[in-house]
């Protein structure tokens, strides 16, 4: 699992991801639009789950490598029982600085479409509804603008994984280390390097 944000490294908000093969690539379901990746497959399935729990996960991970970012680490745990080689990163950061960052980019992001534009873009109206679903009502109970109650989800997110990952297969990281422990973990070189 590894999880690349695409703002100052790391995004801890959506800690743990899973690799499920050596290399590839991976699914972004977090990016409407699928960040280059044939994000059809991937949103209905992810839409389908969040409605019903159900979810083929060889099918939906079928042709990727890993995956990143929410709502993969909302069921990090049943990816790595069902991918039992996978690896699981955990980012961490301050807990305070960690909701002060998601609350004014991400968090914001699910109002900024006007309710014409979701009847209008179903794939729009989906991810909003994805995202709601299992992140915002899921894991933060449709209380993340509680400022203590979603810091307390978070820190308690971080310890549940710290204590139930194999550590074998768990790298608890901040970006801050650099690439380094993470490249190691992966056994991938190091960007800049050959």
């Amino acid at each position: 699992m590894t999880d690349a944000g695409d703002r100052c490294g790391l995004r801890p908000d959506r800690d743990a991801v899973v690799e499920t093969r050596p290399r590839g690539p991976r699914v972004r379901p977090d990016v409407p639009h699928g960040g280059g990746d044939p994000a059809s497959r991937p949103h209905r399935q992810w839409l389908r789950y969040a409605r019903t729990g159900e979810v083929d996960w060889d099918e939906l991970f079928s042709g990727f490598g890993s995956g990143v970012d929410f709502p993969v680490s909302c069921v990090w745990e049943e990816l790595a029982s069902h991918y039992p080689d996978a690896k699981v990163v955990l980012s961490v950061r301050d807990p305070q600085q960690w909701w002060a960052s998601t609350a004014s980019t991400i968090y914001r992001f699910r109002t900024a479409f006007p309710g014409w534009l979701l009847r209008l873009v179903p794939t729009t109206r989906h991810w909003v509804e994805m995202t709601d679903r299992l992140v915002w009502d899921g894991i933060f109970d449709g209380r993340f603008a509680d400022r203590d109650h979603a810091v307390a989800v978070f820190e308690r997110h971080i310890d549940h994984v710290r204590a139930t990952c194999p550590p074998e297969r768990l790298l608890v990281f901040d970006v801050a280390e650099g690439w380094e422990p993470l490249c190691a973990f992966l056994d991938a070189p190091v960007p800049g390097t050959k």
